[in-house]
C-alpha cells in the first residue's frame, strides 16, 4: 500500500483547491459527509476525459458540496467529471472529482461519491437551500 501514499488528488475545500495524498482522502471524505445530504433521483449525462461519449448516470443523493451517483461506466477515484445538474428551474454546469467508489446491489452498476470542484459560492448556497427544503418536505 505504500505506493498509494505517493498518489496526489486535487480536492476543493472552503479555502480553495489543494492537493492531498490518497492516505488523507479518507479524512477528506469524512469532512465532506458533514454536509447535509438528501436523497434524490436526478438523471444526468457525465462527461469525463476517460470517456469518448457522455455517460448516463443517476444522482442518488446530493449535498451543497457533493453527490452520490450511480453509473454502469467505471470511473477511477481521482477522476474529474463534468455534467449539468438540473434542479427545478436551474441547470448548473458543474465539475466534480470522484472520491470513492461504492458497489451497488446490481453488479453492473457502481456508485460514486464525488466532491464539487471550483464551485460558485452562489450555487453552493442554492444547493444547500435545496437540500434543506427537500428535508422539510420529507
Amino acid at each position: 500500500m505504500n505506493y498509494l501514499q505517493n498518489i496526489m488528488v486535487k480536492v476543493r475545500d472552503r479555502s480553495g483547491m489543494k492537493n492531498i495524498r490518497v492516505k488523507k482522502l479518507k479524512q477528506e471524505i469524512q469532512n465532506l459527509r458533514k454536509d447535509f445530504r438528501v436523497p434524490v433521483d436526478i438523471n444526468i449525462c457525465v462527461q469525463s476525459p476517460m470517456c469518448e461519449d457522455p455517460v448516463h448516470a443517476s444522482v442518488k443523493n446530493i449535498s451543497a458540496r457533493g453527490m452520490l451517483f450511480w453509473s454502469e461506466q467505471i470511473f477511477l477515484v481521482g477522476s474529474h467529471i463534468f455534467f449539468t445538474l438540473p434542479i427545478g428551474e436551474n441547470k448548473w454546469k458543474l465539475e466534480a472529482v470522484i472520491i470513492n467508489q461504492i458497489p451497488t446491489s446490481d453488479e453492473d452498476v457502481w456508485g460514486y461519491g464525488c466532491q464539487f470542484v471550483a464551485q460558485d459560492l452562489l450555487v453552493e448556497a442554492k444547493l444547500r437551500r435545496f437540500a434543506f427544503e427537500q428535508q422539510l418536505l420529507h
